[in-house]
């Protein structure tokens, strides 16, 4: 991220009191940018996110969380939530009875936040990428939980074979998302319906199957906006 762009980060993070403000960084936020982009953006933002977040009516975290409830999990399944942030997930799972719960980010900044909630048994400081292999064995969780991670600058959703690899056989895979159209014209990977066909191919390579009911349409994603949630079942 050049200087120009940390410093407008800076200014628009310092005051979201108006709407101008809020969309700008909205905009910045689901741009296309490199990892060392999205760190530096991060870095920056976190004393400021869950504020912010606030502010811009962003409801992912508390949406992933509500349906994971919703959907009964053994409280001893072991959870890891990627993308984990300043662990906004984690407080609400703890203080409905599910303790066996890791966290995943990469950026330093999100994880002191996070850290200092005591919420995770685990903290794991990686990158998610579809090239790179994670630094976790194959088969570890029962229960893979994420918010707002698939969209453009963020994680790739190629990536999610990485995760079926870490997740148990007839474990599950959560998430809340925006709707992936909505990010056609800001991303080639999201065009073309190409995120719809990834799901659909990992179904078709039998990886994993959809839990039926799901996806399910979630109403005030973000600024009034409806997302989605998935529950998909490692095969």
């Amino acid at each position: 991220m050049n200087e120009n762009n940390v410093n407008q980060t800076i200014s628009l993070t310092k005051n979201l009191d108006c709407e101008k403000s809020v969309d700008q960084l909205l905009d910045q936020l689901v741009k296309p940018k490199n990892h060392q982009e999205t760190d530096d953006f991060y870095s920056i933002w976190a004393s400021n996110y869950e504020k912010d977040i606030k502010e811009m009516d962003y409801n992912g975290g508390q949406i992933a969380a509500k349906y994971f409830l919703q959907m009964n999990f053994n409280k001893n399944d072991k959870i890891l939530d990627i993308g984990a942030g300043t662990g906004i997930i984690g407080e609400i799972l703890n203080k409905n009875g599910y303790h066996n719960l890791d966290a995943l980010d990469n950026n330093d900044e999100m994880l002191k936040i996070l850290k200092e909630k005591n919420c995770y048994q685990n903290i794991i400081k990686s990158i998610v990428t579809p090239d790179r292999k994670l630094p976790i064995n194959d088969q570890q969780y029962d229960v893979i939980i994420m918010a707002g991670i698939f969209c453009p600058g963020h994680i790739d959703y190629r990536s999610l074979e990485q995760i079926i690899r870490i997740t148990k056989s007839g474990g599950f895979i959560c998430w809340s998302m925006g709707n992936p159209k909505i990010y056609a014209d800001r991303d080639q990977l999201y065009s073309d319906d190409n995120f719809d066909r990834y799901i659909s191919l990992l179904c078709d390579k039998m990886k994993w199957l959809s839990v039926l009911g799901y996806p399910i349409i979630v109403e005030n994603y973000i600024k009034n906006l409806s997302g989605l949630f998935y529950a998909m079942q490692v095969v």
